[in-house]
Parts: structure tokens; C-alpha cells; sequence
């Protein structure tokens, strides 16, 4: 996701710089770095290319540079990190790696994961997640609550996944394992735990704290406690002894957040605060490399890594391979790199006071041996690589795996509650199935008995089975029956619904088959595109659908587990008792997925589009509002039955804010997209009024809209390319 270089600071950047270089220089693998952060800026991709071939011996490629892994238009229902997954498993998913190395932050792993997990690709690769910060850690560190929405659950889900579904999990230090087993996470059985790499660190000169140089080393945030070290200064400020010191003060990092604002605005307002002898100096733009270089330069200075919570800081190890004067807060994974307690203090503004009063008026603490060290951590790589090598060596060899699983007996039931041109285009496509051992019930409503007739007797010669039942209720064959027509006609191991509305792709059934056996789970759905048809019956495609998984958090708010195709085990959909039988609810699937996931049946997600979905043009694609209301509210009640009162109407309400973030990405994807808009923040005004209502009163909401009228602003700035 990052490497040292391109990225210009962060300790995901760092770790995947010096891992490269140790596979490639150590190990002698044959190394690419994928870097799928948004494009780089200072350099072209071509310029990294020769520097880390030459640097490195390694290749270097921007995952921007690639065609994405869809170019169908939009809206899509993505975060911003499936994108950049998504994109990363189509540049992944042709190469023949034996060892794909993911970082954890913005799950970049995850749709190569669950492509791994359905046996589409990957077979011979080893993947292994290395556990930096999880968004939802960087949040809780931030002391930030949720702005996005959804979208951060989105995220975290992501992150999980791509962690669960790998091979083998790493973390440079106890503490992250332990926090994220506290969430839930599965990893206990993969998880490793091996120091970060560092290497060609030269020791700094080495000389004593002067008393008069202090330097913040680390991004400029609440996580790495900014305000803790600028309440400890200006407190320290009111004592006459501190505030006669010539005292030089520099803030080495990234400028982020503090205390939700900007960081460089809060250090200007509270730089007024400290005494006037006392000079601040900002070293915001440094890459991982000048950033060293400073500290080496003034290694008579006191590092201050005053961190509330942190993993395992490369700001802390490389202080202590350079042997320089630092202190550093006794939190989180801090301590496991330390020998000894001397030099940390308890992560507070007064904890960190006392420590500086302690270290100005007496000398630093000597530092013990460290438990950090740069030879133990290349021995736990190079045994973790050789653990690898072995396992690959094994698999390829491992006959039972050529074999292929055993052929299941799978019956497509084919349903249709309002007939229309589509029924039949939905029945060809099923013709050219490559795979054509499945049996397909057909299910229609509202046709007259002479146009059932004949469309049974075009496919008589493929021996399907054709359902006509009376137009009861708009929709109730669909939701109510379909599981009495499919277990009554077919003994089949699998089935697979299908709406009428809907084209296969020629590998559909294939596809799905080859995946649930695969994934040994119960239900797979998979990803679809939408399109509409012309005046000429030419399809034009709208969107993609790209579903998640079975979250309960992401379900409430939206149907994040598949839709109109998916397989299923016989005696599952049998023991749920098929639909709930509602002929207003037009989303039956996610009622459905719900009930299902929340028995703790395992659901899968194959990222491909097996099949197409036909809009009516008239439609826009959307659904009526109301219908889609009532829908929502219908499909969550499994998973809102047993709550209280109040705990029903918190949940009613989390929905309509999430409702409202979502419109609000909507409306700027299409300002994005329109170039008709004169002036965009205007339109994005005279938009919002109409969403606003009741929101905008509230703090959360002005802050949420600031948030947007900034992304447009970037966005439509004219002297920013």
C-alpha cells in the first residue's frame, strides 16, 4: 500500500521498504512492490521504477498506472479501499507470485482474499497481513468518533477479512494481536509475531541531552500525542526555572488532527501559549530518510514519543538503533521494545511533565539493553520465510489437491413475477451454460395460459421443468413460494435463484459451484452488473454491484451479502424455510441473508460478475422510495426483534444518518462526473438544503458538511491537478 520513497512518511511505508529490501537482498527473492495509494505526486511511477531498480534490485509498479478492475460507470456501493482492493486483485489475479505480502490498513488484501477463498485464483500463493493500524484502532487512538457513516464499519469489515482469509498473520509486537482478538478477530491459529526490519540505521553521534533542544518525533495527531506534549510544555511554561530556558522545540511529523481540527492551526494557537524565549520550529515535509538525517544531526537533543496508544513505532526503534536521547510513553506496544521502564512515562500531560522536570534537573536514565534489537528481527523473518518456502513446496507437490472436488447435483430455479421480454433472453442465457449439468425450474406469474404453453414448448428439448401460478400478489411467488417449488421439484445438493430479470454469464453456474465447494460454505453470491436497453435492444450498463459478506453491523444499514443470484445448500435454505412469504418487500434476499447469517450459516462472496441485471429505463435504477422503506425496515426486523423500544428507535435513527452520508457521496460523485456545473459548491448548496431537514442543526452534521463542502472544494479547485 505504501513504501518509504513514494510515501513520503508513516510506518507502513517504512516496514514495506525494508521488507522488500530483506527478501530481496537477504532471502534473494525476486521482489515487486504494488503500490496502491491514490497517484504519486512528486515523481512519476517511471522515475520509481528505475530508482528501486537500481536502489533495490527490486520492480516497482503503481496499481493507477493499471486499466481499473472495472470501467463501468457509477454510483458503485464502494469505499474507497475496495476500490483500490478491487484494483489490486485485478492487477494480482494474472501473475503467478508464490508470496503476496498485504498490509492490514485499508484491507488491500481483501478482494484478492476472497477471490482465494472461492478458488478462483491463487491456488499456489501464500498470503500473509501484517498488523500496523486498523482504521478502527487509528480511530480510537484519534479519539475520533465515526464521520463516514457506514463506510468506516465498510472498512472495518475489510480489514477483518483480509486478515482472516490469509494465510498467516503477522504482527510486529504482542499488543496488536491482543487488541484485535478483543474484536472479535479469528487469527489466533496463523498469527505470528516478528519485529519490524530495519536496516543500515548508523549509530548517532553520541552525546548528552543539552537541556535545550526538544524534539516531537512522529505525525503531527492525537494517536501520537500531540496535545500531551503541548499541555506538557505550556504547563511546564508557568514555572520560572522552565520558562527562563532558551528552549528550542521542534515538531517532526506529518501534520494530521488534533483534537479534530487541523494540526498546524491548533500548534499556532497554542504556540502563543509558551514563553516567548522558547522558539517552535516545524519539520513537517521530511521523508523517512531526511527525517533520520535530522536526528543525527542533533543527536544532543531529547526525542519525545509521547504516544497515548501506539503498536510498535518505527520512530521508536529507529531512536533506540541510533542510541539516541529519548523517552517515550509507556503504552501499547512501546514497552516490548524497551529493556527497562527508565525512559517511560505514563501517557499523559502530567506524566510527561514530570518526566521532563526529572530529566532537566537530573541526568537522562541510562538505557538498558533493549528488547528490540535489528538481528532479531531478520531471524524471525528469515525462519517465517523459510516456513513459507516450505509450505509451498508441499502444496505443489500434495496430489489430493490436482484432484478435482466431486460433481454436485445443482437445480437453477428460474422465477418471474411480472413476464415481460427479458424471461426469455434469462432462459438463453442458461443455454450457454459452459457447465450444463443442472436442472432449471421455471416459476411464472401474470401469463396467460397460451403464452405459458409456448414458451414451455420452445425448451422442450431440454428437459426443464415449467411452473405457471395464479397472479396473486405482485411479487408473491417470488418471495413467498419459490422454496416450495424448488425443494418440491428437484432432490439437487445445490440451488441456485435466479430472477427473471437477470442474464447469466456462460460460467455462471460453473463459477458458483466450483466456489461453495471451494469455500466449503453455505450460500456464495457474487458481484453483478446492471445495465439498461437502448431503442435498439442494445445493452448499456449503468453500474456494478460488489458486495461484502455477512457483517450484521453493515447489514442493518444496507444488503451487504448478494442479491437475485446466488447458490445454496438444499438442506440450509430448507431448514431457514425459504422467503418470507411479503409481497411489498422488494429486497426478500436481504431479509433472507439476515435470518441466515444470524443462525451462523458461513456466506461467501465470489468477486466476479456472473450475471447482468436488467433496469427498466424508466426506473432510473432506483426503487420507489417508499417501497425501498418499508423493504429496509422489513428485511432488519430478524436482526431488531428482540431489542427494547429505545434500542429499536437508536437503530431507526442511525439508519437515516447513514441514508444521509450516503446521498451526500452520491451527490459528489455526480459532481465529480458532471462538467456542465459552473459553480459546484453552489449546486452542492441548493442540493443539501433539500437533504438537510433536521440535520443540519446539529454539530455532527455541520462538521459532516464541512467535511464535504472541503472534498468538493479540493475536488473543483482549478489550479490543482
Amino acid at each position: 500500500m505504501e513504501i518509504a520513497g513514494p510515501t513520503k512518511n508513516g510506518g507502513i511505508g517504512t516496514h514495506c521498504y525494508y521488507l522488500a529490501k530483506f527478501l530481496r537482498k537477504t532471502m534473494g527473492h525476486e521482489v515487486t512492490v504494488l503500490l496502491g495509494c491514490p497517484p504519486l505526486k512528486e515523481h512519476s511511477s517511471s522515475y520509481w521504477k528505475v530508482h528501486f531498480r537500481k536502489e533495490l534490485d527490486i520492480e516497482f509498479e503503481q496499481i493507477s498506472d493499471y486499466p481499473p478492475f472495472s470501467d463501468l460507470p457509477g454510483p458503485h456501493n464502494l469505499h474507497y479501499g475496495h476500490d483500490w482492493s478491487l484494483n489490486l486483485y485485478g492487477r494480482l489475479k494474472d501473475c503467478s507470485y508464490d508470496i503476496c505480502h498485504f498490509q492490514d490498513n485499508n484491507g488491500n488484501g481483501f478482494v484478492s482474499a476472497l477471490a482465494k477463498n472461492a478458488g478462483l485464483h491463487f491456488d499456489n500463493t501464500l498470503f500473509t497481513c501484517t498488523l500496523h493500524s486498523p482504521d478502527q484502532w487509528i480511530r480510537q487512538a484519534n479519539r475520533q468518533y465515526s464521520h463516514a457513516g457506514g463506510r468506516d464499519l465498510h472498512m472495518d469489515f475489510m480489514e477483518r477479512q483480509a486478515a482472516e482469509k490469509c494465510d498467516y498473520i503477522v504482527a510486529p509486537v504482542n499488543y496488536m494481536l491482543g487488541y484485535v482478538s478483543g474484536l472479535g478477530w479469528d487469527i489466533n491459529k496463523k498469527a505470528r509475531v516478528i519485529p519490524y526490519l530495519i536496516d543500515g540505521i548508523k549509530k548517532a553521534p553520541q552525546k548528552d541531552f543539552n537541556g535545550k533542544h526538544l524534539i516531537f518525533f512522529g505525525r503531527l495527531e492525537t494517536r501520537k500525542g500531540l496535545e500531551i506534549f503541548v499541555d506538557a510544555l505550556v504547563d511546564l511554561g508557568r514555572a520560572k526555572e522552565f520558562r527562563r530556558k532558551n528552549l528550542r522545540v521542534t515538531f517532526l511529523g506529518k501534520p494530521n488532527f488534533a483534537y479534530g481540527r487541523d494540526a498546524m492551526r491548533y500548534l499556532s494557537e497554542h504556540q502563543i501559549k509558551a514563553p516567548s524565549n522558547h522558539r517552535w520550529e516545524f519539520q513537517t515535509d521530511l521523508d523517512h530518510f531526511q527525517a533520520l538525517s535530522y536526528l543525527r544531526n542533533h543527536s544532543d537533543a531529547l526525542v519525545v514519543i509521547p504516544s497515548p496508544i501506539d503498536n510498535s513505532p518505527y520512530t521508536v526503534i529507529e531512536c533506540l538503533e541510533m542510541g539516541l536521547n529519548v523517552i517515550a510513553a509507556d503504552t501499547g506496544g512501546i514497552p516490548e521494545l524497551f529493556g527497562g521502564t527508565e525512559r517511560l512515562f505514563r501517557p499523559t500531560f502530567e506524566g510527561l511533565r514530570n518526566k521532563l522536570e526529572a530529566v532537566f534537573s537530573e541526568k537522562l536514565p541510562e538505557l538498558p539493553s533493549c528488547r528490540y534489537s535489528r538481528e532479531s528481527a531478520e531471524k524471525g523473518w528469515t525462519q517465517f520465510i523459510e516456513v513459507l518456502e516450505k509450505e509451498l513446496t508441499l502444496r505443489k507437490k500434495d496430489p489430493a489437491r490436482a484432484k478435482a472436488p466431486p460433481k454436485p447435483k445443482t437445480c437453477v430455479i428460474l422465477t418471474q413475477s411480472k413476464a415481460n421480454g427479458n424471461l426469455v433472453k434469462a432462459l438463453d442465457s442458461l443455454q450457454k451454460q459452459t457447465n450444463k449439468n443442472f436442472s432449471l425450474v421455471v416459476a411464472v406469474d401474470d401469463m396467460s395460459e397460451s403464452k405459458f404453453n409456448s414458451l414451455k414448448n420452445s425448451y422442450a428439448k431440454e428437459s426443464w421443468s415449467f411452473e405457471r401460478h395464479p397472479n396473486e400478489v405482485n411479487g408473491a411467488v417470488q418471495a413467498g413460494r419459490i422454496h416450495n417449488i424448488g425443494l418440491s421439484q428437484s432432490t439437487s445438493d445445490y440451488l441456485i435463484f435466479m430472477g427473471g430479470d437477470c442474464l447469466a454469464e456462460p460460467d455462471m453456474v460453473d463459477t458458483l459451484e466450483k466456489s461453495i465447494a471451494c469455500m466449503q460454505f453455505d450460500v456464495a453470491t457474487c458481484y453483478y452488473r446492471v445495465f439498461t436497453e437502448n431503442r435498439k435492444s442494445k445493452e448499456v450498463f449503468w453500474k456494478g454491484r460488489y458486495f461484502y459478506g455477512a457483517s450484521q453491523e453493515i447489514g442493518l444499514l444496507s444488503n451487504c451479502y448478494g442479491e437475485n443470484v446466488f447458490i445454496i445448500r438444499r438442506e440450509t435454505f430448507q431448514s431457514l424455510g425459504g422467503f418470507t412469504a411479503d409481497p411489498e418487500n422488494i429486497t426478500p434476499e436481504w431479509e433472507f441473508f439476515i435470518r441466515f447469517s444470524l443462525q451462523q450459516h458461513k456466506l461467501g462472496v465470489i468477486p466476479k460478475f456472473l450475471f447482468r441485471k436488467r433496469i427498466l429505463p424508466h426506473s432510473g435504477g432506483t426503487a420507489n422510495p417508499y417501497s425501498y422503506y418499508y423493504s429496509h425496515k422489513k428485511s432488519i426486523e430478524p436482526m431488531i426483534n428482540g431489542l427494547s423500544d429505545w434500542e429499536k428507535n437508536i437503530a431507526s435513527n442511525l439508519l437515516g444518518v447513514d441514508h444521509f452520508v450516503e446521498v451526500l457521496n452520491t451527490r459528489l460523485y455526480n459532481l465529480k462526473k458532471d462538467q456542465s456545473i459552473v459553480n459546484p459548491e453552489s449546486y452542492f448548496d441548493r442540493e443539501l438544503n433539500k437533504l438537510q431537514n433536521n440535520y443540519y442543526h446539529f454539530p455532527k452534521f455541520s462538521l459532516l458538511y464541512r467535511n464535504y463542502r472541503d472534498k468538493i472544494t479540493k475536488f473543483f479547485d482549478k489550479n490543482e491537478e
